[in-house]
């Protein structure tokens, strides 16, 4: 990256390069979630479930404040087609100035974190806690500049690393004693790790701010997408708030792990694709067919995984559930089933972003997220009427209700059409997961059996035999398969 802001050179590889930063992610993802797995099995050992709570009961409230922490502006620089040195010193230097009103206000609101817990511990954690804003602020435009080239690599490692100090951290203070403080100083070390290792592998350096480089537009931009956040934030939070208020503590329980537990996988498909597909997309928005092809592929990608999981995961939660969970946690079931179609739903919701912020469309994602979360709140309100259970089906109804016309305004004027995106990516896996889904229900109708286990397994390998097999053997089926195969060629190729 002699020259950090010429991506020109990048059009020729671009989609050999995408796959291999997709690779580079999800195999990160996956050695981030078997570290943090390992290390929390390690630290509740060291630890009691008090130690966790503390620093968990900070964290709910600060996580409306830490939204903020970037403000929008590594997307910014990652969407711009074309940026100067000036300009992202400048945001370089907006982000450090955010980072330190950002601490400043935790360290105001501490006091009162400790007095609505009537806690007197909580304040100084709170306190340390702000350290990892400014952290934070720090490596914002170094990963963007690395994503802006697609060094997903660099990215990686240095959130990788970051997680590999804070639990080696953690674990040698939790051994000699430091209880609740292990966990506090992991969530700081981590961001202190990260910032380390990115300003090594990326050699970019700001300079001081200077007048007129014309990053007005790049803050508007990344204040839309910031206030995008925070609305997409609220409605995440809303149900919750409200299922505890009205219905209590055991059936926000149930609810928050059936949501999680049934998002846990998508999330971890989600997540690589979306990481590398935006900064490959913005690279092609003065392509409409390449971006067209790049976007339809990837939505492929993503539903010919995303959905067959969730299908596969409601059939069989009756058996997966107990197995999981344990046979205390029944009442997850049906708010599993329940919340199927939202989950649905929400794992196309990239579906949105990616035709509107490689644009610079900021304003309109914002009002489409916006849309979003005041019409699902509504329903969340509704539905609490008939409890956890009302809230999983309000929050099902009105993801189905709104997924047409809320994709309708964001692809307004883009190269995206809806007809395109279903016939181009959705049509085949909700074909074929109809069709699994069909098979794995008539075979546990059938089969009666006492063994969650084997209930299980037979159910994964009719519906995983189903949806790999039976595409072969029908026209145009086998394209099911393609996006993957795709991928798989790009991130091997010489």
């Amino acid at each position: 990256m002699k020259n950090f802001f010429d991506t020109s050179h990048l059009s020729g590889n671009l989609a050999q390069k995408t796959a291999r930063g997709g690779f580079a992610v999800g195999i990160t993802r996956i050695s981030s979630f078997v570290l943090s797995l390992g290390s929390t099995a390690v630290l509740a050992r060291l630890l009691c479930p008090e130690d966790f709570g503390i620093v968990a009961m900070v964290m709910a409230v600060l996580g409306f404040v830490l939204v903020f922490r970037e403000m929008g502006l590594s997307m910014a620089t990652v969407q711009r087609k074309d940026v100067t040195h000036e300009q992202v010193s400048n945001l370089f230097w907006i982000n450090c100035a955010f980072g330190v009103l950002i601490a400043f206000a935790i360290l105001a609101i501490s006091p009162l974190i400790g007095t609505f817990y009537n806690d007197s511990r909580l304040p100084p954690v709170a306190a340390l806690l702000s350290l990892t804003v400014l952290f934070s602020s720090l490596t914002v435009q170094h990963e963007a500049i690395a994503r802006r080239h697609l060094k997903f690599w660099h990215v990686q490692a240095s959130v990788l690393g970051g997680h590999i100090f804070g639990i080696a951290a953690a674990i040698i203070m939790a051994l000699n004693g430091f209880g609740y403080w292990a966990l506090v100083w992991k969530n700081v070390i981590n961001p202190a790790g990260t910032c380390l290792i990115i300003w090594t592998v990326v050699s970019w350096r700001p300079s001081l701010p200077r007048r007129g480089t014309g990053v007005r537009s790049m803050i508007s931009f990344g204040l839309h997408i910031s206030a995008s956040r925070f609305m997409r934030k609220a409605k995440s939070l809303v149900d919750n708030i409200l299922i505890g208020y009205f219905a209590g503590p055991a059936s926000l329980g149930f609810y928050t792990k059936a949501f999680s537990l049934l998002m846990l996988p998508v999330n971890q498909i989600n997540y690589p694709v979306s990481s590398v597909s935006f900064p490959a997309l913005s690279r092609l928005q003065d392509d409409s067919e390449r971006f067209q092809k790049v976007y339809y592929q990837g939505i492929a990608l993503l539903a010919s995984l995303t959905m067959p999981t969730i299908a596969f995961l409601v059939i069989a939660c009756d058996d997966l559930i107990p197995l999981f969970l344990g046979q205390g946690w029944q009442g997850t079931i049906i708010l599993f089933q329940a919340l199927a179609a939202a989950a649905f739903i929400q794992a196309l919701d990239l579906t949105k972003g990616w035709a509107t912020i490689p644009f610079g469309r900021g304003k309109r994602i914002m009002l489409c997220n916006t849309i979003d979360s005041i019409f699902t709140i509504v329903a969340i309100c509704i539905g609490i009427y008939w409890g956890a259970l009302g809230v999983a089906v309000a929050l099902s109804l009105s993801a189905l209700i709104k997924f047409i016309p809320l994709n309708l305004y964001a692809f307004h004027n883009s190269p995206i059409t809806l007809s395109g995106l279903f016939f181009n990516s959705l049509m085949l896996p909700l074909l074929f997961c109809i069709i699994s889904s069909t098979f794995t229900l008539i075979f546990k109708i059938s089969y009666d059996s006492e063994s969650h286990w084997l209930s299980f397994i037979f159910q994964a390998i009719i519906f995983g035999t189903t949806y790999t097999i039976i595409p072969w053997f029908i026209p145009g089926g086998k394209n099911l398969f393609v996006p993957a195969q795709n991928s798989l060629r790009l991130m091997f190729k010489n």
